[in-house]
Order: C-alpha cells, then sequence, then structure tokens
C-alpha cells in the first residue's frame, strides 16, 4: 500500500507554497483594507461578502458541493458528458437565481423596503463572481490539477492586492471595491473547465429547464448536501450575523478585524483539502475506508501539533500590526486570541469531509441544526431575557463554542461511519 504523500508526484507538492502565497496577500490585502477604509465602512464591506457569501451558498442549490463529491469520481472515469451536465447544471440554477434576486431587489429598492441601491447590486455582483469562481476551482482539483488551482488562486490574489487596494485607496468607497474585486474574480473564472467545450456548458445551462432529466436525478442529492452546508453555513456566521444586529458599525469592523484570523485558517484548509478531499474520495471508491479514516486522523493531529507551536508567533504578530499600522483597532487584539483557537479546531476538522464521503450528510446535518437552534437561543435567551449586552470579545466566545461543538459533532459522525464501514467490509 503506498504512503498517503506518494499518492501525488513530488512535482505537484509546489501548489503547497503557491496557496500560502495567495493567503498571505488576501490577509494582507484585507489588513490594508483596515487601514484605508474608515471603521465603519470596513465593516460594510465585511457585511456585503457575507450577503454576498451567503447568497452563493443557498443559490446554488448545493450542486457545487455536489461537484466536490461526484466530479473526482468522473474525471477517473473520464466521463466528460457527466462533468459537463454538472457544471451546466450548476451555473444554469444560480443564475436564475441571480436573475430572481436582481429583479426582487430592484422592487424591493422601488418601494423603499431597501436602501444603498449600489451596496446591494454589488454584494450581488460579488456573489455571481464567487460562485463561478469556486466552481473552476472545484473542477481544477477534482481533475487533480493541483499546481493549475494553486496558480489561479495566486494569481487571482496579486490582482486583488493590486487592483482592490488601488480602488480603495482613489475613492474609499465599498460598492467601487466590492465590483472591482468581483471583475477580476469573474475574468480569471474563464473558462471554467479546460476539458469540455464552453458552449456545451452554456448550452446545458441555457437549456436546463427544457433538458431536465440529470437535474431531477441529482437534485435531491444536491439537496441534502445543501442541506448539510447550510447548517454549518448558519452555525458559523452566528457571530457575524449575531453581530449585525446586536453591534454598532463601529463594533462589528471590530469583530471584522478580529474574525480575519478565521480566513487564514480557512483558506489553510482548503490548502490541505485541494489534495486531500479527493484523494480520500478516491480512496473511499475504491473501498480504502480505514485508509481515508487514518488520513483524516493524520492530518487532524498534525494541524493540532502545528496550530499549538505556532499560537503564540501568530497572537505576537497580529498584535505587532495592530499597534503599530491600525491603531484605530487595537480593540480587536483580545478578540484575535479566543479566534485563533476557533480557527485551529476549525483547521483540523477533517473528520466532516470524511462523513461526507461516507454519505453521513443526514446525520451531519441534523447535528448541526440541532447545535444553530441550540447556539441562536442561547445567543437570544442571554440578550433579552438576562439583558447581557454582547461586545466583539463576547460574541468570539460563540466563535470558539460554536467550532468545538462542530469539531466534536463531525469526529463522532467520522468514528461511527468508519466502524459501520469496517463491519460492513467483508474479511
Amino acid at each position: 500500500m503506498r504512503p498517503f504523500a506518494l499518492t501525488l508526484r513530488r512535482r505537484e507538492f509546489i501548489y503547497i507554497p503557491l496557496l500560502l502565497l495567495s493567503t498571505g496577500l488576501l490577509f494582507a490585502k484585507n489588513l490594508i483594507y483596515a487601514k484605508l477604509l474608515p471603521v465603519a465602512a470596513f465593516g460594510a464591506l465585511n457585511e456585503a461578502i457575507l450577503v454576498g457569501s451567503t447568497f452563493a451558498t443557498f443559490a446554488g442549490a448545493g450542486l457545487p458541493l455536489l461537484g466536490h463529491k461526484l466530479l473526482p469520481r468522473e474525471y477517473a472515469r473520464r466521463e466528460l458528458d457527466a462533468v459537463t451536465d454538472l457544471l451546466g447544471a450548476a451555473l444554469g440554477v444560480f443564475g436564475i437565481a441571480s436573475a430572481v434576486a436582481a429583479a426582487a431587489l430592484g422592487v424591493a429598492l422601488a418601494v423603499g423596503l431597501v436602501k444603498s441601491t449600489l451596496w446591494w447590486y454589488a454584494s450581488l455582483f460579488y456573489s455571481v463572481a464567487q460562485y463561478v469562481f469556486v466552481l473552476k476551482l472545484i473542477d481544477l482539483k477534482s481533475d487533480m490539477r493541483f499546481v493549475n488551482h494553486a496558480l489561479l488562486s495566486a494569481t487571482r490574489a496579486i490582482l486583488l492586492l493590486t487592483c482592490g487596494l488601488l480602488v480603495a485607496w482613489l475613492t474609499r468607497y465599498v460598492p467601487a471595491v466590492l465590483g472591482t474585486e468581483a471583475l477580476v474574480t469573474l475574468l480569471l473564472s474563464q473558462p471554467i473547465c479546460a476539458h469540455v467545450r464552453g458552449r456545451d456548458v452554456r448550452r446545458k445551462a441555457l437549456r436546463l429547464w427544457s433538458d431536465h432529466t440529470w437535474l431531477l436525478t441529482n437534485l435531491p442529492g444536491a439537496l441534502h448536501l445543501l442541506w448539510l452546508n447550510s447548517m454549518m453555513t448558519l452555525l458559523y456566521a452566528l457571530d457575524r450575523w449575531s453581530g449585525l444586529m446586536l453591534l454598532t458599525d463601529h463594533d462589528y469592523g471590530i469583530l471584522a478585524l478580529g474574525l480575519m484570523a478565521l480566513v487564514v485558517f480557512e483558506t489553510a484548509q482548503t490548502i490541505i483539502n485541494v489534495s486531500a478531499y479527493p484523494i480520500m474520495g478516491r480512496m473511499i471508491a475504491r473501498g480504502e475506508h480505514q485508509r481515508a479514516f487514518g488520513l483524516a486522523t493524520l492530518a487532524t493531529a498534525v494541524i493540532v501539533g502545528l496550530s499549538v507551536i505556532f499560537y503564540f508567533p501568530f497572537i505576537w504578530l497580529f498584535d505587532y500590526l495592530v499597534h503599530r499600522y491600525l491603531t484605530a483597532y487595537v480593540e480587536a487584539a483580545p478578540v484575535v486570541k479566543v479566534v485563533v483557537l476557533a480557527g485551529t479546531l476549525r483547521l483540523a476538522d477533517f473528520y466532516g469531509s470524511f462523513a461526507v464521503l461516507c454519505n453521513r450528510e443526514k446525520l451531519l446535518a441534523r447535528t448541526f441544526g440541532i447545535t444553530v437552534l441550540v447556539t441562536a437561543g442561547l445567543i437570544a435567551f442571554l440578550h433579552l431575557g438576562m439583558g447581557v449586552q454582547f461586545d466583539p470579545l463576547r460574541l468570539t466566545m460563540v466563535t470558539l463554542a460554536v467550532a468545538a461543538m462542530g469539531f466534536v459533532g463531525n469526529a463522532i459522525v467520522a468514528f461511527s461511519a468508519n466502524r459501520s464501514m469496517s463491519v460492513l467490509k467483508p474479511t
């Protein structure tokens, strides 16, 4: 049996420094945004990203998530027609949802239900670009083209660092920054797939409802994944949504800067998952469940160990940057110390991926749904019933508690799935 590391050719591991570079550039970009924009405007920028990302999560009806699961298998079999069907359906469903959202925004703005017209449409444009770019990244890593995936991510980070910061410096205007980032991201997303003709994907997207056999067959599985991802999204965004309702614009800006540390951990997990997820998927497809579970356990142990080593240097670096360059955000320093602990748990959680690949989506979704209800209910009780006034630091305690509960829940489901698979495997 080959060691895990040998599943990839050595030269392909260049994707790791490339993705580390892109992570560092994006982190630097956000710090400079915080420097260039007023605290309230930086908060508004992060609110728009939250709204856009949430829309992208739901409007795709789970089809990108299904792509995570199915595309590695289809590429392994060289079933390019199946790749075309999935990518076309994913674009078609999201395109319809985006058109409906744009029309609904127009009506809402006309009757005065919402304000800030440019902010809302820039958020939608950002969502569209983010969705298409993620779809391209899923396609690349599913085909085991990890270097291409990393090069694309690094190119995007460089362009965002230059173009986005230039616009932020010239305008100090949030919709302009969002529009710039969206335009750069959308241009880099073309073509979505190099192995199938772009017009075939577009034709599938445009004829989605007249040729809907594939969609009707696969939509239930996609919706199960969406249910799970929605519960995870709601759970891990409870701190941000609570902040929108309970914090002032200034305090939300402080919270947003503190939560930037999570971006580092989430991106680092993406770096590892670029190879780990499709490799685990192929192991499970070959019936090697124990080997896949071992990979998940090894990755978790390594990340926890590295996080313990680098915790204090990271905290020191962030404190230095805030006190030296971002004095308006000094209140974010204690927030980051808690957020890094939460980020470590999020980064080290590979058991959730293993559980999904073992078709435990429903159980995971129920677990996360219960956690969402309990956590949201507790926040409401503390604020409304006990009169607790939340500030950025208290909300990051929610961030840490949610990360801990998510990690434990995924681990329990993964251990159960591995045991079941081991029992069912013929000896």
